[in-house]
């Protein structure tokens, strides 16, 4: 006894292709998050190096910290 091939419909297809839609979705949409994320890191990350050059080396320790607590 043998078997008719399976001949998918369209119902099917639609479904198939909705699902690789979703997951692909879900897909791009970690791969956003996770650059915002990093992008995000790299801002917070140089932020504190820039308040570090505020201050010339010939200035002595104190007034260093002091003027760097007043940009704040």
């Amino acid at each position: 006894m043998t078997r008719k091939p399976f001949e998918p419909t369209g119902l099917a297809n639609a479904l198939q292709a909705a699902r690789l839609l979703v997951i692909a979705g879900g897909l791009f949409g970690i791969l956003i998050s996770d650059i915002i994320r990093q992008r995000a890191e790299v801002v917070r990350a140089a932020a504190p190096s820039q308040v570090q050059l505020v201050a010339s080396p010939h200035e002595s320790d104190a007034k260093s910290r002091m003027r760097t607590m007043l940009q704040m």
